[in-house]
This record gives structure tokens, C-alpha cells and sequence, in this order.
């Protein structure tokens, strides 16, 4: 057992490992998904943010940001059928995943082909990608 006398970012982040992959095993027991939030941390304590989602059909996790693309894409002109369609930019295809209404600046929610990253994008931008796609 190891003691630790404070917490840093490094031993945040190492606690926060081992809290996921002990989780796992609760969201295949329930058949939902558990997904990191982040975490908050002083120098004695911390607090760990889980997100349980439900998995929808075809194995789709229903996440708040996929319900809030569906719910209000229309406030930045995108196409609620844009939803896990994808786009090329550069060398790279993008799909849209989400939309994260507190980002401002970068709102809409994209998963690479390449590496399976998440990575933001302006709604301007992918509003013209992927009008231009489909022609």
C-alpha cells in the first residue's frame, strides 16, 4: 500500500487512472458508459468527476453533448443531420461528435480518423466543410 503526504497534479492524475479502470468494471456491469471528467485538487484533498451515459443503439454513448447538437445546432446553422457525419480538413477526416455549448469560440464536437481524438472546431468552419462535402 502506498501512503502518499500530498497531493500534486502528478499524483491527481495517477489516482484518477486507477479510479477509471476500477470503474470499468461497474459500467459493464450496468451496460452504460463511464467516462473522466477531470479533477479538482489541493494539496490534501480531491474531487473526481465521473460522467455515467447511456449506450444507445449501435453501441452509441448518448453524452450530453451529443443530446445538445441534436437540441441546439440550430443556433449556430448546422444541420441536426450533420450528426456523426464526417468532413475532411487537411490530411484528416473529422466526425461530428457533440456540441459543447459553453465553448464559444470552438462549440462543435469532432472524433479524428486518424488518432480518435477529440478536437473542437468554430460552427462556421465545419458549417462550410461540410457543405462542401456534399457537393
Amino acid at each position: 500500500m502506498m501512503k502518499i503526504k500530498s497531493i500534486d497534479r502528478i499524483t491527481a492524475r495517477q489516482i484518477s487512472a486507477d479510479i477509471n479502470s476500477a470503474v470499468q468494471s461497474v459500467a459493464t456491469k450496468y451496460g452504460i458508459s463511464l467516462k473522466d471528467k477531470g479533477c479538482r485538487f489541493s494539496s490534501t484533498n480531491a474531487t473526481f468527476k465521473i460522467e455515467a451515459a447511456l449506450i444507445g443503439t449501435g453501441g452509441v454513448v448518448e453524452s450530453k453533448e451529443r443530446k445538445d447538437y441534436t437540441k441546439y445546432c440550430f443556433m449556430y446553422n448546422l444541420n441536426p443531420s450533420w450528426l456523426d457525419k464526417s468532413f475532411n480538413h487537411g490530411s484528416d477526416a473529422f466526425t461530428i461528435i457533440g456540441l459543447a455549448t459553453r465553448k464559444r469560440k470552438n462549440p462543435v464536437l469532432t472524433k479524428s480518423a486518424k488518432n480518435g481524438k477529440t478536437y473542437i472546431f468554430p460552427a462556421n468552419t465545419v458549417k462550410t466543410l461540410m457543405e462542401a462535402s456534399a457537393k
